[in-house]
């Protein structure tokens, strides 16, 4: 039984993209995961976590289905210059509802739906993906707000290489043959675009351990994931000014970074290791 909230399958991380035709590749979109619930022309959108944000997007409202109704998994995105902008969606996520009404026509959402999890009373999660794949197409009739997305059959380092050229954040690989697991990591594989790059480190975030990375004096990002190892180096620098929020370090250690671009700058920083 699908109840709201619903859990949604897990992905994992892969480093290197692949050809393989047991798989289907698609765009890695750069949003907030939602699962759409459309029941008797009644909309309700719930986040990864399982939070009520139907009041957030009045644009997904009145979705134009087939079925009567649906549970749908997919990505809420909002597009600057043509590629999603996670900040431009995250801003429409925590809008009020007085600030909604006045940023629904400038930050427009879309909602690309990859999955369909229940049809008109059916469960469908058991389904093999391809015939999921099929159901949801034919669920949605028009491409308006709400759009399937498109995938790619075999060919993932062609579509990964494209995403490289459109400076998108990555690709999904899925299993033509896998089942939906809500709340379990199953054959869903994640590969992201990243950048290296060579950047001071500045200090250390007080809230979540995050290393601030940057240069010339300037701090372009925080950098998550770090080791044990390096976590004891930091522990030993020697601190030249602290705020509420971080400690920042004296000048002469480079850090080796990895991350995702965006259309505001880096996204998704990563900690590889001490550069020297």
């Amino acid at each position: 039984m699908l109840s709201f909230p619903v859990k949604t399958m897990k992905l994992r991380s892969c480093d290197t993209p692949f050809d393989s035709a047991d798989h289907v590749f698609e765009v890695k979109w750069d949003g907030i995961r939602c699962v759409m619930h459309f029941s008797k022309n009644q909309v309700r959108l719930q986040s990864r976590t399982g939070r009520d944000c139907t009041s957030r997007f009045p644009e997904l409202w009145s979705p134009e289905l087939s079925a009567d109704e649906a549970v749908l998994d997919g990505e809420l995105v909002v597009l600057t210059g043509g590629k999603p902008d996670f900040y431009a969606v995250m801003e429409r996520y925590h809008a009020g509802q007085r600030r909604t009404r006045v940023i629904v026509n400038t930050l427009p959402a879309q909602y690309v739906v990859w999955d369909i999890l229940r049809v008109n009373g059916r469960d469908v999660t058991r389904l093999p993906l391809a015939e999921r794949k099929e159901l949801l197409v034919k669920t949605i009739t028009t491409r308006n707000q709400i759009i399937p997305a498109d995938w790619v059959d075999g060919e993932g380092v062609a579509l990964f290489n494209a995403v490289k050229q459109w400076e998108l954040e990555g690709i999904v690989a899925k299993r033509k043959d896998g089942k939906y697991l809500p709340g379990k990591y199953g054959d869903w594989l994640k590969i992201k675009n990243y950048r290296y790059a060579s950047l001071d480190v500045m200090g250390i975030s007080k809230k979540n351990g995050s290393v601030l990375v940057g240069h010339e004096g300037k701090v372009l990002a925080r950098a998550m994931g770090i080791t044990a190892e390096s976590r004891d180096v930091l522990r030993k620098l020697h601190v030249v000014h602290e705020t509420k929020d971080a400690r920042f370090f004296a000048s002469g250690y480079i850090a080796r970074v990895k991350y995702t671009v965006g259309p505001r700058g880096i996204r998704d920083c990563v900690w590889v290791g001490f550069d020297r």
